[in-house]
């Protein structure tokens, strides 16, 4: 009776053994799961931090290009002043072409000055505009440009989220397999001692 009580000491004690040595397999995987998560965790926060400058450098553009466009039109008034001067001028000297016969020569003169100047203001403003254009134009690709980095930086912000959530589950698990692990040790260290226990009995 006590050697068939021995051998199934040492049966339960090899089984829990190799129970002990499976866990403790699990919880070699699970660590390497974990370095292999934290080195990937560690990547997407050093892309995470390269978008991050390049949605500042892109906001900086765009405000810069906003300040242009307020610029341009601060010149268009001055060169739609520009031009209504003009037109005064004109209209004066017309009015005053025929009270100044003598001087008719002169007068055209400076008609056809003032109205190669308001060609001249017109082709600048022409100018003008479509600078403003395209300004506008690069303004807009900029904003959305922004919007999409913005969505890229707030999917990064999720998974980052998402695996740091996954590295705690993995951590919990790796204690609980420990303390089984540590529970199983326990357990074969009593059986053993049992086992020593019949083995001088015998």
């Amino acid at each position: 009776d006590s050697e068939k009580q021995h051998e199934v000491l040492q049966k339960q004690y090899e089984q829990k053994k190799e129970e002990a040595d499976e866990q403790l397999k699990k919880v070699l995987r699970a660590q390497e799961e974990l370095n292999q998560l934290n080195r990937t965790l560690k990547q997407v926060e050093e892309y995470n931090e390269v978008m991050k400058g390049e949605i500042a450098n892109t906001r900086r553009a765009a405000y810069n290009v906003e300040e242009n466009v307020v610029n341009l039109e601060r010149a268009k008034k001055k060169q739609d002043l520009l031009i209504d001067s003009m037109n005064e001028e004109i209209k004066r000297l017309n009015d005053s072409k025929t009270l100044y016969q003598a001087q008719l020569i002169s007068q055209k003169e400076e008609t056809a000055a003032a109205r190669n100047t308001l060609k001249e203001a017109s082709l600048e403003i022409d100018k003008v505009i479509m600078s403003k254009n395209t300004l506008l134009s690069d303004w807009k690709d900029s904003i959305n440009e922004m919007q999409y980095k913005d969505k890229a930086y707030q999917s990064l912000k999720d998974l980052i989220k998402e695996m740091k959530q996954q590295i705690l589950r993995i951590d919990s698990e790796i204690l609980g397999a420990k303390k089984e692990i540590k529970a199983e040790q326990n357990i074969s260290e009593r059986l053993q001692q049992r086992q020593s226990k019949y083995g001088l009995e015998k």
